[in-house]
């Protein structure tokens, strides 16, 4: 007999709830499974759906626009996530969920290009770690007034070493 989520937390088994969660993080997980685990009254339970590559994209969209900051982080995480979800998260009011964003390989250039103006600093480290930022994106990040994101922007570029390289003199 299967039980559903919302069963799970009415009768406090949260040792289920733990191991729906788990199964849901499997990358062998049913798309079908996965599914159903969209509406889950358990945050937990839908992050870990919103974070599987085998999501189906219809309830990675669903995913993207919920209440809770961490199920659209992991959707902003997840490569799977299609270009359409990953633009909108681009611009979440959550700075987490942009970080996130800022470094899925899969965020399409616009959306990194407008990131790269975002107010929070940590967003803007997540572009010059993220493979897919375009040259020009990291040279404007090198203008940045934040040293150490100004060097790390350089050195991806090649044309300073990261800081952690360079020689301090007094």
């Amino acid at each position: 007999m299967e039980i559903s989520t919302k069963e799970l937390v009415e009768t406090k088994r949260y040792d289920e709830a733990n191991e729906v969660w788990f199964a849901a993080r499997s990358q062998s997980a049913a798309p079908e499974f996965l599914s159903s685990l969209s509406d889950s009254p358990i945050w937990f339970i839908r992050s870990a759906a919103g974070g599987n590559k085998n999501t189906p994209k219809s309830i990675l969209a669903k995913l993207s626009t919920d209440q809770n900051v961490t199920v659209r982080w992991k959707v902003a995480n997840n490569e799977a996530t299609p270009i359409e979800i990953l633009r909108k998260l681009a611009a979440d009011e959550d700075w987490d969920v942009r970080y996130a964003a800022a470094g899925n390989v899969g965020t399409p250039e616009d959306a990194l290009a407008r990131l790269a103006k975002d107010e929070v600093i940590h967003v803007k480290f997540a572009l010059v770690a993220n493979k897919s930022t375009t040259k020009e994106i990291l040279q404007e990040l090198a203008k940045d007034s934040n040293n150490n994101l100004s060097a790390l922007a350089k050195a991806a570029l090649g044309i300073a070493a990261p800081p952690s390289k360079q020689k301090v003199t007094k």
